[in-house]
């Protein structure tokens, strides 16, 4: 079960993780119903997308969010990370 490291990962890593993860994992749930991407392609889009975040948005999974400001651009950067590789997904 590739999800249940993942979130033992994230709870490790602290609410920021434990944010992104869920974001990202409502994006790739969202496509699989969609039809746009295979069951088990779903904890890798999580995993793509959270590897995205902690390379290219680092900053923003390095720290606790302190305000709901925060919390929401943890939040909609891990939707669009989890947009983009569930696309790169349909189109493969």
């Amino acid at each position: 079960f590739p999800a249940l490291g993942l979130a033992r990962s994230a709870l490790d890593r602290g609410a920021a993780a434990t944010t992104a993860l869920s974001a990202a994992n409502e994006i790739a749930v969202e496509a699989f119903l969609e039809g746009r991407i295979r069951f088990l392609d779903i904890s890798s889009t999580v995993e793509q997308a959270l590897s995205h975040l902690e390379g290219a948005e680092a900053g923003l999974l390095a720290k606790m969010p302190s305000s709901f400001d925060e919390v929401g651009a943890v939040d909609q950067a891990a939707r669009r990370a989890a947009r983009r590789v569930a696309g790169n997904l349909a189109a493969a």
